[in-house]
């Protein structure tokens, strides 16, 4: 009986990366699609691209478990993600929210807001609530991973987590409404990273999953579709929980790409996107917006934003890696000296 090996979630991580910001791209995407029965296929798989969120979240969390026992030290692991994710989020954001706050609006109070990434608790806006999201992340892995070791990594710490998770949205929806509908989409991702740092553990260790590899592509398929078909016949039945669903697919997701990964081809075309899907991030929804004021086909709009995240991004992440570069052997030789 052939067993899926979960430490092909790590070897194929690049492609994973790569195939969620495509995911990511073509959800945030403003393509005219017709609101027509034919069309309708287009929409709903438009609308489920957003679990590429959950894949990076997931694959985030068991991305760390390695980085941690390769160094443990919560100061370096710290540093680590400011300089990959805070540095090159300023210089993007700042300059976009200066000019989009500050010079286009006037308003100084909420260029603040925006760069610090606090206007999603404030106002609900989403301009980088990821950012935000996945910097809460950071700052509690040592923690939560501190836990799992305390409880020897017991199924019912996560579990724990979730259900507390869970109930604080309710709470939140049921006697806060409105600070829920602006922070929903951070609150109720919280789950599927906790999910991905508890699976770190046996992806390193390369545990298989015990249940034959076909039956579980079968089922990962029959799931994902079973999904979008209650989608399209019936609309967003799952209320609060629809989150918590797409999250649970995401893992099913995860296995079908990660077996998708082992394809060369496949894998060649898009791992490269993973080492600054970041940048691709920052820079496609303001590629958008820049495009519309000079471009009035949407469609092209669209397609040039995507073409110009991809590059701009490239180009941006080969320059400030360039830089860190220079100012670290600048540093290692004053060191010397």
């Amino acid at each position: 009986m052939q067993k899926f090996n979960s430490f092909l979630v790590s070897k194929n991580r690049g492609f994973i990366y790569g195939f969620a910001i495509l995911m990511i791209m073509f959800f945030h995407s403003t393509f005219s699609i017709p609101n027509e029965i034919a069309f309708k296929p287009i929409i709903l798989l438009k609308n489920f691209c957003n679990i590429g969120v959950d894949l990076f979240l997931v694959v985030s969390g068991i991305s760390l478990y390695f980085s941690f026992e390769k160094d443990s030290n919560i100061l370096h692991f710290y540093l680590k993600r400011v300089l990959r994710v805070v540095i090159p989020t300023l210089l993007v954001t700042i300059p976009w929210f200066l000019y989009h706050d500050v010079i286009n609006n006037r308003n100084v109070s909420k260029f603040f807001l925006d760069f610090l990434g606090i206007s999603l608790f404030v106002d609900g806006d989403r301009s980088i609530w990821f950012i935000t999201l996945i910097l809460f992340c950071y700052i509690i892995y040592p923690f939560v991973n501190k836990l799992f070791k305390k409880f020897k990594w017991n199924l019912i710490v996560p579990i724990i987590l979730i259900l507390l998770n869970i109930c604080l949205n309710l709470l939140l929806s049921n006697f806060a409404s409105n600070f829920f509908n602006n922070t929903e989409i951070f609150f109720r991702h919280i789950p599927i990273f906790i999910v991905g740092s508890y699976l770190g553990k046996f992806v390193f260790e390369k545990r298989e999953v015990k249940c034959n590899k076909v039956i579980l592509i079968t089922l990962s398929i029959l799931l994902i579709a079973a999904y979008l078909a209650i989608e399209g016949i019936l609309g967003s039945v799952f209320g609060i929980f629809q989150r918590y669903i797409i999250s649970f697919l995401s893992l099913f997701l995860l296995i079908l790409l990660s077996l998708l990964g082992q394809i060369k081809i496949f894998n060649k075309i898009l791992s490269p996107l993973s080492l600054f899907t970041l940048e691709i991030y920052l820079f496609h929804e303001r590629f958008i917006i820049i495009f519309n004021k000079f471009v009035s086909n949407i469609n092209v709009i669209n397609v040039l934003a995507i073409l110009a995240a991809i590059l701009i991004a490239f180009l941006f992440r080969k320059c400030f890696v360039f830089i860190q570069n220079r100012i670290e052997q600048k540093t290692e030789k004053g060191e010397t000296n």
